[in-house]
């Protein structure tokens, strides 16, 4: 039986692509690049805002060449995404009310985001005040980002749980490698941004919330 419950965030809990995308083209424009639709910057999520930018940038992984390109539009981004993201996250319908059944049986939640720690902590916070998520870790510097399963393993130590006991419920295969990595179940959702292709390796998808929420209760 389940006694804790891991949750990625960007498509998983909510839908943060708007203001993902409106933080991301400001600060493109204000360093003179160009933007990009909603639709590409969907498909550039999941490995963290640093990662994000390469890719706006299209710049290749290991070109360091162009490091201090991708330094300006992370330190612009940072700038611009904590003043829009409240008005461009949305939670996903039905996601309360299951938090809430979770809550009720008794079960641990965490949030264990890829998004910059200065970010997440009060998006959690403020979208989600009755949660009582415990850990909220975005990426810093204490821990690598997923899929390195060292922060998984650290919320797991910190509630004294078996491996066994734990489970990582997410969107990408960047979660599915992390649960994988550190030995727990993986629960994929397909609501996200995920490839679904890729992230059906990883077990059955769930494509509906309820589905979801009913599913977490019986493991």
């Amino acid at each position: 039986m389940k006694k804790g419950i891991v949750f990625d965030l960007d498509g998983t809990l909510v839908d943060s692509i708007p203001g993902i995308s409106e933080g991301l083209n400001l600060a493109l424009s204000s360093l003179n690049y160009p933007t990009h639709s909603e639709e590409s910057i969907r498909k550039m999520v999941g490995q963290g805002a640093r990662e994000l930018c390469r890719a706006a940038l299209s710049i290749p992984k290991g070109e360091e060449l162009q490091k201090s390109q991708i330094d300006a539009l992370l330190g612009a981004f940072m700038k611009e995404y904590p003043q829009v993201w409240l008005e461009g996250t949305n939670i996903f319908e039905g996601v309360l009310d299951g938090l809430s059944r979770l809550k009720e049986k008794g079960l641990k939640l965490a949030v264990l985001s890829n998004k910059p720690h200065e970010v997440t902590a009060p998006m959690v916070k403020t979208l989600f005040p009755q949660c009582d998520f415990e850990p909220i870790m975005g990426y810093s510097s204490q821990f690598p980002r997923k899929p390195d399963p060292a922060a998984l393993l650290h919320i797991i130590d910190m509630w004294g749980f078996s491996l066994d006991e734990v489970c990582l419920v997410g969107d990408s295969i960047h979660d599915g490698e992390t649960a994988t990595n550190a030995s727990v179940d993986f629960v994929p959702v397909g609501w996200g941004y995920c490839n679904r292709e890729e992230l059906q390796n990883y077990g059955a998808i769930h494509d509906d919330v309820a589905s979801l929420f009913r599913h977490l209760q019986t493991l």
